[in-house]
């Protein structure tokens, strides 16, 4: 038996937990608030992609397992078509 992957949403939290473990806190606010206090869930997708770019772009040094993350949870919500 496989185990299924977590969702979007929570896979993001756990991101945010990361970063802000890492000293990334604003980072990790802004996803935190992506999944927390959107209304829908494509603005919800809409918003944690387009934070999760900017922090890919602005922080290519990152550690590399939250690169990783990131650059998978930006793919799924791509494969959405959101």
């Amino acid at each position: 038996m496989t185990e299924a992957m977590p969702d979007i949403p929570t896979r993001t939290k756990l991101l945010a937990k990361e970063l802000n473990r890492h000293g990334f806190g604003e980072w990790a606010s802004r996803l935190s608030d992506a999944v927390d206090y959107t209304f829908t869930s494509g603005e919800m997708l809409m918003a944690i992609r387009w934070n999760l770019q900017q922090f890919l772009d602005i922080q290519p040094t990152a550690p590399a397992e939250i690169l990783s993350a990131a650059r998978q949870i930006v793919d799924e919500v791509n494969r959405t078509g959101i």
